[in-house]
C-alpha cells in the first residue's frame, strides 16, 4: 500500500497520464497470475524437497535469465547502466 501511494504521488507529481481502468484491469490480472505461478512454483518445490536456499537462488537469477532471454529472443541490447542494475 505504501509503494503504491508513492507511485500515484510520483505520478502526479509529474503530470504523468492515468492508464485507463481496463488495462489497470490487465495489469492486475497478469501480475497476480505471475505471483501465483511464481510462489505457487516456488512451493511446490520446497515440498517436493528442494531446499529453500537453493529456490531462493534461482529466483534471484530471473533478472538476469530475463536480459538474456531478451538479447536472445528478441534481440534487445542493455545498455552499462541496466547492467548494473541486473547485477545488483
Amino acid at each position: 500500500a505504501v509503494a503504491a501511494a508513492l507511485l500515484a504521488a510520483v505520478g502526479a507529481a509529474t503530470g504523468a497520464p492515468r492508464p485507463p481502468r481496463r488495462q489497470v484491469s490487465w495489469a492486475g490480472v497478469a501480475g497476480l497470475g505471475i505471483h501465483a505461478a511464481y510462489l505457487g512454483g516456488v512451493f511446490v518445490a520446497i515440498s517436493w524437497g528442494m531446499p529453500s536456499g537453493v529456490s531462493a537462488l534461482i529466483a534471484g537469477l530471473h533478472p538476469v535469465l530475463t536480459s538474456a532471454a531478451g538479447r536472445l529472443v528478441l534481440n534487445e541490447r542493455l545498455r552499462p547502466l541496466q547492467w548494473l542494475g541486473v547485477a545488483l
